[in-house]
């Protein structure tokens, strides 16, 4: 009786902690939060087109092509920027909670929250146990791995040997089977300027409408002109608007959005006065619809993330 009782209660045992693993397993791991261009997400042999709020599981493997990037959050808020034609997967240890983030070629930058060895970044060549920082990860197609760091500390290592870098050291490891550089002094604000262009999209969004109301004061400022400024800017977000990929939850918001910057391009470009009025008022006819949307989408966007980071 005592050893059927027994018996009974390691099964149970098991069975429970199994399916604690197996539930970890399948929580959502990260969140794509902005892509531009063409993404895709290879789930278990399965190749799906990555989408705004899309969620990512253990095992997930993400691919940019050629002028594509992506911005993901994960569940302990650090935030990863994906460069052009990169490759990585992500990876995660139920019981140990660590996280692995396997960068197999491409460009990463990441900000970091402090974690005391639960995070690390491989390439084929080296590793990257990370603590609380920011840094620039880079794997070239002869596994050849730089990494740069912005700020914090990170231990960069392989089975040869392994370097500590502190805020504005680089290192690298050439090839596989090669120890890790000596650190090298470096103004890391050059190599990882580029992240600084990848917005998440209701950053996006966001920066595209105070360019339209920037432009909007400065055209009554100027009895319908604008600062060479102001116009080089709108350039920038009608190109912008254009590759960014759109949330599902808001494409009337942003569908508006595109349509007001163009007419409002064209309210300042064309010289027939009743023109450029008709076009100004169909701007802010449009741009009243994606205020109104984008205020809604906010508070949704806004909940959603609070959920997931729970």
């Amino acid at each position: 009786m005592n050893k059927k009782f027994i018996l009974s209660s390691i099964l149970v045992l098991f069975i429970c902690i199994f399916s604690f693993v197996l539930a970890q397993e399948m929580k959502a791991q990260a969140l794509i939060i902005g892509i531009y261009g063409r993404l895709e997400v290879n789930r278990s042999g399965e190749k799906l087109l990555g989408k705004i709020r899309m969620p990512l599981f253990n095992g997930d493997i993400i691919k940019t092509n050629a002028s594509s990037y992506a911005v993901i959050l994960l569940k302990d808020k650090t935030e990863i920027k994906i460069k052009e034609n990169s490759r990585l997967e992500i990876k995660f240890e139920p019981k140990t909670k660590k996280k692995f983030l396997l960068i197999y070629l491409g460009e990463i930058w990441a900000k970091v929250t402090f974690q005391k060895n639960n995070f690390v970044i491989m390439s084929p060549a080296g590793a990257a146990a990370i603590e609380g920082t920011e840094l620039d990860f880079k794997v070239s197609d002869n596994s050849e791995s730089t990494l740069t760091v912005a700020k914090g500390k990170v231990k960069f290592s392989n089975k040869i040997g392994a370097v500590y870098l502190g805020e504005n050291t680089q290192s690298k490891i050439a090839s596989l089977g090669i120890t890790p550089s000596s650190p090298s002094q470096i103004n890391a604000e050059l190599v990882t300027a580029w992240h600084k262009t990848i917005l998440k999209y209701i950053e996006a969004i966001d920066k595209f409408s105070e360019i339209y109301q920037l432009i909007e004061a400065d055209s009554l400022k100027r009895s319908g002109a604008v600062s060479k400024d102001l116009m080089d800017q709108l350039r920038w977000a009608e190109e912008e608007i254009k590759i960014i990929v759109p949330d599902e939850e808001f494409l009337i918001g942003h569908r508006a959005l595109v349509s007001a910057l163009d007419y409002f391009k064209k309210s300042l470009i064309f010289t027939d006065a009743g023109e450029k009025a008709d076009f100004k008022e169909l701007a802010q006819s449009k741009f009243a619809v994606f205020q109104a949307e984008f205020n809604v989408y906010q508070r949704k966007y806004q909940k959603f993330i609070q959920e997931f980071l729970k």
